[in-house]
């Protein structure tokens, strides 16, 4: 396996190449993903045609803590997120900040932070996915010498 996959897939819209991963691991990433809510249709097209927005690299729960801690008046123990940002001024600049990370739609930011409806995939993000599957197939490495 290429070791630098996390590195390759970092960079916003960048997908690894088919090479870069074998078949048995590829088919261990799916089912670690599955373990998250993703599918394996949705794993090919983005790791290996599409690539990730940066949102869903960090994950919502990383870039919700992160977006209060810059507010300086944050509760930062709120359960509600989309609440508690309150009147349209905050929520123009929290829907300016996500499509900086590459959630295009204000209007889909809105409906998904209103409703608050994740995929655990999304919350956690791709990266902390893709470091916990380094983890496993290091073991695997390791096992297998």
């Amino acid at each position: 396996m290429n070791t630098n996959i996390i590195e390759r897939i970092s960079t916003p819209g960048s997908p690894l190449t088919v090479t870069d991963m074998t078949a048995d691991e590829k088919k261990r990433l799916y089912t670690l993903m599955e373990q998250y809510g993703a599918t394996q249709g949705f794993c090919w097209n983005r790791f290996f045609r599409d690539g990730f927005a940066q949102w869903e690299l960090t994950g919502i729960d990383t870039i919700k803590e992160k977006y209060l801690k810059d507010l300086p008046d944050a509760d930062t123990t709120t359960n509600d997120f989309w609440a508690y940002l309150g009147d349209l001024r905050r929520r123009q600049a929290f829907s300016d900040y996500m499509r900086d990370n590459g959630m295009r739609s204000a209007m889909t930011v809105a409906k998904r932070f209103a409703a608050d409806d994740w995929k655990p995939f999304e919350r956690i993000g791709i990266l902390a996915i893709l470091q916990q599957f380094m983890e496993m197939e290091q073991k695997i490495t390791v096992l297998s010498s």
